[in-house]
């Protein structure tokens, strides 16, 4: 067997990532399990090198860390080859995030001109399709923010302004999309959620957008629902699809949390549903009486596409 003998410098070295974020992913989510020698330096395997390439690969192509850390090697590569024809339809997403307009905004958003950044947002809104402005702006955007926090370059005080401003552009789409939607609609009708614990709302904003340009009739419920009352809501509203955004934080742990909370809501369901989640990883959901189904999505790339196929 060939000895450990890989540095963080080489695994960051190969994966154009930072050495702090990748003790981050190792110490938060557990991405690496590195031995120690004699000094007590890390010491990683190839295997922590190919992980380590493609976790990067696939955070470019919009999964988030806690997604995909606990992955083995042989399910992240299938996510690269499942996610390859989007990156190749995609010519923002292969430039790696060096196209100048993102790279104005994130300048902007460093040197704390805000006021600069709406006026850009609102320009480029008007200058790009809904679809455009949502992948190839908004998500963007955010995601390369989220990771500047990650490394130290951006503060959270900085990521929520982007997020508060993000989401106000996105909002403006709605009455357009709404209308969108109307002309033909489909028979589902789709309930968008956070649950208790989830107080971001920036994913279910994005993923109601997605829905309307899918032509899928939405409610928009918001976020931190106890599991009874949306139960409650949803089955009054009569919507046999919920969306629900979770983030998975020291505040609320998805993997102890998310089976209980859609245990809890099948309890209170008066109807049949099947339940779409997004920012979490893949569980051993268990058979319940009025959830018919859980679909586990990792990016809003195949929430769009999966919509686009009527597979959702």
């Amino acid at each position: 067997m060939v000895a450990q003998s890989i540095t963080i410098k080489v695994i960051s070295d190969a994966c154009g990532v930072l050495p702090q974020t990748l003790r981050a992913w190792e110490k938060r989510y557990g991405a690496f399990n590195p031995k120690r020698d004699h000094s007590g330096q890390r010491i990683y395997g190839h295997e922590d090198l190919k992980r380590s390439m493609a976790i990067a690969s696939l955070i470019k192509r919009g999964f988030t860390i806690s997604q995909i850390a606990c992955k083995s090697l042989e399910e992240l590569q299938r996510l690269l080859d499942e996610t390859q024809v989007i990156v190749d339809e995609n010519p923002f997403l292969k430039l790696g995030g060096e196209e100048s307009e993102r790279n104005r905004i994130l300048e902007l958003i460093s040197e704390f001109k805000f006021d600069e950044f709406v006026e850009e947002f609102n320009r480029l809104r008007t200058l790009m399709s809904i679809k455009d402005f949502i992948f190839d702006l908004s998500i963007p955007i955010m995601r390369e923010v989220g990771q500047r926090v990650v490394d130290n370059r951006f503060s959270i005080t900085q990521e929520h302004i982007v997020s508060s401003i993000i989401r106000g552009q996105l909002n403006e789409l709605k009455s357009p999309v709404d209308l969108f939607v109307k002309s033909k609609g489909s028979f589902h009708r789709y309930a968008l959620a956070t649950p208790e614990g989830n107080h971001h709302e920036l994913s279910i904003v994005i993923a109601d957008l997605i829905c309307g340009i899918n032509r899928r009739h939405t409610t928009y419920l918001g976020a931190a629902h106890p599991a009874k009352s949306l139960a409650m809501a949803v089955t009054a509203l009569k919507c046999d699809r919920i969306v629900l955004g979770t983030v998975h934080s020291e505040l609320w742990d998805y993997e102890k949390e998310m089976i209980p909370y859609l245990k809890k809501m099948d309890e209170g369901l008066g109807i049949d549903v099947e339940v779409i989640i997004g920012g979490g990883w893949n569980l051993n959901f268990p058979k319940m009486r009025r959830i018919k189904k859980v679909h586990f999505l990792e990016s809003f790339e195949l929430f769009d596409k999966k919509l686009m196929q009527s597979i959702l």
